[in-house]
Formats: C-alpha cells, sequence, structure tokens
C-alpha cells in the first residue's frame, strides 16, 4: 500500500509527537509547574517516550511501502493516548490544575484527530 494522505498524516502525526516529546524534555520542570504537575520527572519520561514513538512514526510514514500492521498499532497508540486523557480529567487525576486539564483535553482532540485520519486513509487503497 502506497497512499500519500496516509503518509502525510502520519507525518503530521510525528512532528506533533517530536514538538511535544522536546517540549517535554527541554521544559519538564516549567511545564509542571504551569499545569499544577507535583512531579515532573513524568513528564520528562513521558518526553522520551514520546520522540520514541514519533521515529516510529516519521519511519513507518516515509517507509516504501506504508506496513498496515504499523499503521494499526499507531492508531491504537492514538486512541490509548485519548482514553488514558479523558480519565486523567474525568478523575482530576495527580493534581493537575485547570489549565492542565484543558491543555491535556486539546492535545487528546488533536491526537483523536490523528487516530481518525489514520484510519480513514488506511482504507483506501492506492
Amino acid at each position: 500500500m502506497n497512499n500519500k494522505k496516509l503518509s502525510l498524516a502520519l507525518k503530521i502525526n510525528a512532528a506533533f509527537s517530536i514538538f511535544n516529546g522536546l517540549a517535554m524534555l527541554f521544559f519538564y520542570d516549567q511545564i509542571a509547574a504551569w499545569m499544577g504537575i507535583s512531579q515532573p520527572i513524568f513528564l520528562l519520561v513521558i518526553g522520551i517516550i514520546l520522540l520514541g514513538f514519533a521515529a516510529l512514526v516519521y519511519k513507518t510514514a516515509t517507509a516504501t511501502v506504508i506496513s498496515e500492521k504499523m499503521v494499526k498499532f499507531i492508531i491504537v497508540q492514538d486512541w490509548l493516548w485519548v482514553i488514558g486523557s479523558a480519565l486523567i480529567i474525568a478523575f482530576q487525576a495527580f493534581g493537575i490544575n485547570r489549565t492542565g486539564f484543558i491543555v491535556i483535553g486539546v492535545v487528546a482532540l488533536i491526537v483523536a484527530d490523528f487516530a481518525v485520519f489514520q484510519q480513514r486513509y488506511l482504507r483506501i487503497k492506492v
């Protein structure tokens, strides 16, 4: 399968993950303070994981033949992020403040869009 729209959706997902991963890697203390998170180290860990995820997504997006199996794995990871974010907001977990919950919600909506578009473009065989 070679699908330009799927590749583009994956590349945008990777770029968004790189941006957020780098922000968490270099500014985890400031972001944690801004969001009211008492354990900033968690953001550092999430940032590192996001950078690994971004590399996987980018490698998948730029492959000569996009692996359907890998795209499905990426979609599942995106939905897990959305579900985890929804649970954090619903249970008001980790002492996060209102600003933090808004940021988490906005990021979750963006990631949900990635999942939806990737699912849609995966179904289109070119």
